[in-house]
């Protein structure tokens, strides 16, 4: 169950995230946004 809850998690903010910056809702630079995907999406995989 857990592994199945990371992998969801980690799939899932592969695609929402790159959504939420641009559609506007993170204000982020692309500096900021790689940081931002490096932190969380390895840390949730």
């Amino acid at each position: 169950m857990a592994v199945g809850s990371a992998v969801l998690f980690g799939t899932l903010s592969m695609f929402l995230y790159p959504l939420a910056i641009k559609t506007g809702l993170l204000h982020l630079d692309t500096l900021g946004a790689g940081l931002f995907f490096s932190g969380i999406i390895h840390e949730v995989a």
